[in-house]
């Protein structure tokens, strides 16, 4: 039985024509907005609460696995749970077969009778076609059974259906080896690579990995050795790769030259000396003269990094790719509100006051759906513009925000009990932000692994 009766979903251009034709007003990309469940396309995969019709144990489904598990084509329109899907599959048999399981048909039965009766001579017959020796007892056709391939005997054991073994498949190293020399480069191949690099081959090739002997076309008094990954890789001869990076040396930059990069950027360096590119230095950024900060060249000229207090202005505030126009004076009127609210002891009551992780006493309630997109799509169906200061709304205004914020608390849901350190964790893996059902499965589903990583 489906228990959810809305749930929010973001502007998307796939979706956009479906929803306006339901009458939902678009405002735009990536905008949360409240939908009726009946409303959502067949193909949506957002998750919706179900009860069970067995066990009436409550759990969450995609919404469009929930609408193919009571689709007409089916015998019985119930929703299960995982533990319950015996029961519908067996009250299912009853009323299309007449019996429980579909083990007990006379078909079924007579099916695997036949399968049984290839005896252990024929079955080896089937092997020996394949140059394969059976060594292990043959008990029916989906049974893996051991075998020796004569080519490979000292390798490990091999096992393989018969079924498997009637499809063509075999040995596991010859089929290793087949597909070697099919890719393997051909020497006129590798001859080539060698030559393209300023090198004459002199060995016959193996293959990648193994060392070849070869001179340089420039240097041919010294015989060197390289692997044609070596080669892939776009190394060639040692001695022109020394006469290249001294070459580069002559070519270095110089303080001078140090100073004009930074001076670019707004910036003062104050080293006397430069040693070189990966070498960090000393500057002063103009706009923060308070801070000396270092950097090296190579990182200068490449983009990654610079002052760190001009980040941090870049990013803040209305720079800021988080910015929601000034929202966070609200959020915080209307989380100390939460925590107050009967949505906050209706919801610590149903975790029964304990982490659903740790099953310690709890310490912080965790929203499923994010904090701030509740607060948008209260604000959105309230018709109220974002405020930077809580001062600019009226006394009604905020009374009607609570109202609302606290009935859409309750239509999606419940708030999950973590403490400090789970809650910091869930957080540290998925963010803050777009956060979701199936993120909230996961994270409780291997929370033993992730720690167990430590």
């Amino acid at each position: 039985m489906l228990l959810t009766t809305h749930t929010v979903l973001k502007w998307n251009a796939k979706s956009k024509e479906y929803y306006e034709s339901k009458g939902y007003i678009f405002t735009k990309y990536k905008d949360p907005f409240l939908v009726k469940v009946e409303d959502l396309s067949f193909g949506c995969t957002k998750r919706v609460m179900v009860q069970c019709d067995y066990c009436e144990k409550v759990d969450y489904k995609i919404y469009s696995s929930h609408l193919k598990q009571n689709e007409n084509k089916f015998v019985i329109n119930k929703d299960c749970c995982i533990d319950c899907i015996p029961k519908k599959q067996k009250e299912s048999n009853l009323i299309q077969f007449g019996v429980e399981s579909t083990n007990k048909l006379p078909e079924v039965i007579e099916k695997k009778r036949i399968s049984k009766t290839f005896s252990q001579e024929i079955i080896s017959e089937e092997f020996k076609k394949r140059d394969l020796i059976l060594i292990g007892e043959y008990q029916r056709c989906d049974v893996p059974v051991e075998f020796i391939c004569p080519i490979h005997k000292n390798e490990k054991p091999q096992y393989i259906t018969f079924n498997n073994l009637k499809l063509g498949y075999g040995c596991h190293y010859c089929t290793k080896e087949r597909i070697a020399n099919f890719s393997r480069h051909s020497q006129e191949f590798i001859e080539n690579e060698f030559y393209k690099n300023g090198l004459t081959l002199l060995d016959t090739y193996i293959n990648a990995n193994t060392p070849m002997k070869c001179i340089c076309n420039i240097h041919q008094d010294i015989i060197q050795t390289k692997t044609y990954s070596s080669i892939y890789s776009g190394n060639g001869c040692k001695i022109c790769g020394r006469i290249k990076a001294a070459m580069s040396n002559i070519q270095r930059h110089t303080m001078c030259d140090a100073k004009i990069e930074f001076e670019k950027r707004n910036y003062k360096l104050i080293e006397e000396e430069y040693i070189n590119m990966s070498t960090k230095m000393r500057y002063i950024c103009n706009l923060h003269p308070e801070h000396i900060q270092n950097i090296s060249l190579t990182n200068l000229i490449q983009g990654n990094g610079g002052c760190y207090y001009c980040g941090i202005v870049r990013l803040t505030g209305e720079n800021s790719v988080g910015w929601k126009g000034g929202i966070t004076a609200l959020s915080n009127y209307l989380r100390q509100f939460l925590y107050k609210s009967s949505w906050y002891l209706d919801s610590i009551k149903h975790n029964n006051y304990k982490c659903v992780i740790t099953g310690k006493i709890f310490e912080e309630l965790h929203h499923i759906h994010n904090f701030s997109d509740i607060l948008l799509v209260t604000l959105k169906e309230l018709n109220l513009p974002i405020n930077k200061n809580i001062g600019d709304y009226t006394e009604d205004n905020l009374k009607l925000i609570e109202s609302k914020f606290l009935e859409l608390h309750y239509v999606f849901g419940f708030g999950v009990c973590f403490t400090k350190k789970t809650h910091a964790k869930f957080h540290s893996i998925y963010g803050k932000y777009n956060n979701t059902l199936e993120q909230l499965n996961d994270f409780i589903k291997n929370y033993n692994l992730i720690e167990g990583e430590k």
